[in-house]
């Protein structure tokens, strides 16, 4: 039994094999069919060493154009005369003319997944192994006619590039397209890039690139801008808000704007330009009116001399002696040349009859009472020291005079400035004479006319449709009513001080209220020396080496502060918990283990610790 099995096996290895080479036809094979029985596991046995012994057929290589053929395609399409579809189809026509045994394939492996699938049976087994031979033989066949073929003598070109080879751009051979690839039917849409991006042969020098690199950025700012103004655009969308304005408005602004064709922000901008250059006109017309006003109130001019010191004479010298002797003898000597501009002539007290000590002491000089050696003490007898106190009392009662004499001119002179200040204070009541007063009544009543006036021409242009628009009448009081209405500027600014005022007021009551709430007010030391048993915290020139202990000790007593408010705190929260929870206890084994693992993690901590450390360098 069992060489008969194994004689069926070899026949029909030996059968399958002559098919696969080509050696046996699929007529011979079907004359020379031979059934064998084999049982279920030999039938799976001979199957799986088919599986091991096939092999798909090896294809040759393609001929020589396909490649150049392709880099031809993909050439034009880079130079935009073929679009993406275009090579795509191209390259789908290509593939299909050179593989035409791909569906035959795929019919083979749908056949092989039918009789693997299907119920071994006896009757049947050779049968399949000898369709699957006959398969293969006929895609040998095929591929073998087609080998034996003869060339066409002229390919289809598409370029002049497929004649040359040598010009194509360096690249590797592409592998022949597969089975799985061919069953990719996605072809993505690519947009096709324009011609003036640099597609053609004539635009491939160095400025072509720096031109794209500027349009694009050009592009992408255009397309910013856009999406910054679609976005404003969107903004303002939003704002539906519109205020009403009144027909009257509108007519006024017109009437004052007809002749003027600019838009608001130029009459603004102008408007601003022409307040700022009277701004600095005004200023600077005050600036030269205050310096007028200063030079006419200060007339004094202050003779400077050059730097030519050819005209100082020596303050000593014999001369100059004799030119102040001359000056105190001629009451009145002319003015030097030097001093022609000095017209100012102070006002002196004259020297009196009464005045016998001032006549003497003025008879000399002034060079020579001020140059005079002082003359050199002697002894003197009692009648000269009687006559010389008596001379001295005499003086010191003089003194006294004139003392008393000089604080009554004083307060005289005080009095009279205080009169001249008084006097000159202006008063601001001016006095207008009579027509002044009755230009102003024509004037106030003019005033009040041209008022009138312009209330009338505005009432006359009130339409009887903007009374029924403004349909909002306010109720008021008549203290409100009685008040006189607002300015502009009362409007504005007067309201914005008012707002300004009243919030100032509510902060500074808010931080009243603030402060009555801390009640803590620290103890100051009211002297400033310092107490006798006070000292400095870090006691660096009496303690300096303990610094780092009591810094250790105060947060160490610090922590513990915290961790016993810690405790009290929980221990209020606890208060209020009343669950307790049901817990079971730990078996003693367990703690024994736990015990004895802190134990040994003890141990290897300290080891560690012990043992020296590794240097980094290593």
């Amino acid at each position: 039994m069992t060489a008969a099995r194994a004689a069926s096996s070899s026949q029909v290895s030996a059968l399958v094999a002559a098919m696969q080479s080509g050696a046996l036809s699929k007529a011979e094979a079907s004359r020379r069919r031979i059934v064998v029985v084999f049982t279920f596991p030999q039938l799976f046995s001979s199957l799986s060493e088919l599986k091991r012994e096939k092999s798909p057929p090896k294809r040759r290589e393609s001929s020589s154009e396909a490649p150049h053929v392709v880099a031809d395609l993909v050439g034009a399409m880079r130079e935009g005369r073929l679009s993406k579809s275009e090579l795509m189809s191209s390259l789908s026509s290509l593939r299909a003319r050179e593989h035409p045994d791909v569906a035959k394939l795929r019919d083979v492996g749908k056949r092989q997944e039918r009789l693997h699938l299907s119920p071994p049976d006896s009757s049947s087994s050779v049968t399949r192994e000898l369709r699957e031979a006959e398969m293969w033989a006929e895609l040998r066949s095929n591929n073998r006619e087609k080998e034996a073929a003869p060339r066409p003598r002229s390919a289809p070109r598409l370029s002049r590039r497929a004649a040359t080879p040598q010009r194509t751009i360096k690249s590797k051979p592409r592998r022949a397209p597969t089975a799985e690839e061919s069953e990719c039917t996605f072809r993505p849409r690519i947009k096709e890039l324009p011609g003036e991006y640099g597609g053609s042969k004539r635009r491939r020098e160095p400025a072509a690139f720096l031109d794209r690199v500027e349009r694009w950025r050009l592009e992408r700012e255009r397309a910013l801008e856009k999406r910054v103004a679609d976005d404003v655009e969107s903004a303002m969308g939003e704002c539906t808000f519109q205020p009403r304005i009144s027909a009257n408005s509108r007519r006024a602004a017109e009437i004052s704007r007809a002749r003027d064709a600019r838009s608001a922000d130029e009459r603004l901008y102008e408007d601003e330009q022409n307040r700022r250059a009277a701004r600095e006109a005004r200023l600077s017309q005050d600036s030269s009116l205050q310096e007028s006003r200063f030079a006419d109130e200060h007339p004094f001019r202050p003779t400077r001399f050059s730097h030519d010191f050819d005209e100082i004479k020596p303050r000593y010298s014999a001369a100059a002696r004799e030119h102040v002797r001359r000056r105190s003898v001629d009451s009145s000597p002319p003015p030097p040349p030097r001093c022609a501009d000095c017209t100012f002539v102070p006002r002196v007290n004259g020297v009196r009859d009464d005045m016998d000590l001032a006549k003497s002491y003025l008879s000399d000089g002034v060079f020579d009472r001020l140059t005079r050696p002082r003359k050199s003490s002697t002894p003197r007898d009692d009648a000269s020291e009687d006559a010389s106190s008596a001379k001295t009392a005499a003086t010191r009662v003089s003194v006294d005079k004139f003392l008393a004499r000089q604080a009554a001119f004083d307060a005289k002179r005080a009095r009279r400035v205080d009169s001249l200040r008084d006097s000159s204070k202006p008063a601001f009541k001016p006095e207008l004479a009579s027509g002044s007063r009755t230009s102003t009544d024509f004037m106030e009543r003019l005033a009040v006319s041209a008022r009138r006036r312009d209330r009338r021409f505005s009432e006359s242009f009130r339409d009887d449709d903007d009374d029924d628009e403004c349909t909002f009448a306010p109720t008021i009081s008549d203290a409100a009513s009685r008040k006189p209405r607002r300015s502009v500027d009362e409007l504005s600014a007067g309201d914005a001080l008012r707002r300004e005022t009243s919030r100032r007021l509510l902060k500074l009551k808010a931080d009243h209220d603030e402060r009555a709430r801390h009640s803590f007010k620290p103890d100051l030391v009211a002297s400033s020396r310092a107490k006798p048993h006070a000292e400095s915290k870090l006691r660096i020139t009496s303690a300096p080496d303990t610094y780092l202990d009591r810094l250790r000790r105060e947060n160490e007593k610090r922590l513990e502060n915290r961790r016993r408010q810690q405790r009290e705190q929980d221990r209020r929260e606890l208060r209020d918990a009343t669950f307790e929870p049901r817990t079971t206890k730990c078996p003693t084994y367990i703690k024994r283990i736990a015990r004895g693992m802190a134990l040994a993690k003890q141990a290897d901590h300290s080891s560690s610790l012990d043992q020296p450390a590794r240097p980094t360098w290593r």
